[in-house]
């Protein structure tokens, strides 16, 4: 079997943070129909509580919400503490500081995103 064609097969453990219920009911049922295992948060700070906790594989952030860190601040923080975790980080409004920042961090993709936005984003982690 080819290296992509493992990499393809593989289920990943999704930290989904987004502050919008609706975008984050979608965006856990993309995650969940390709496959993967995923668990919610709301924000920054509840995210950090579940990554501890849920042996978390992926962080799929929206950039911008409310609390005390963002989306890329929250990245930067996990990036520290758990090297290991990958990063998509998504935003519907684009800023070319948070984007860069975004970028050397794992993924970035625009809002609004369809299942096969997602599929490529994790395969290319």
């Amino acid at each position: 079997m080819s290296e992509k064609a493992e990499r393809d097969n593989l289920i990943y453990k999704i930290c989904v943070v987004e502050d919008e219920p609706l975008i984050r009911k979608i965006a856990c049922r993309m995650l969940t129909k390709l496959g993967h295992t995923v668990v919610e948060a709301k924000h920054a700070t509840e995210a950090l509580e579940l990554i501890e906790a849920a042996n978390t594989d992926i962080v799929f952030s929206d950039i911008s919400m409310p609390g005390l860190l963002n989306g890329v601040e929250l990245a930067e923080q996990i990036a520290i503490k758990y090297p290991n975790i990958k990063f998509i980080l998504t935003t519907g409004y684009f800023n070319e500081d948070i984007a860069s920042r975004a970028i050397k961090l794992g993924k970035l993709i625009s809002k609004p995103y369809k299942l096969n936005d997602l599929k490529e984003a994790i395969d290319d982690l």
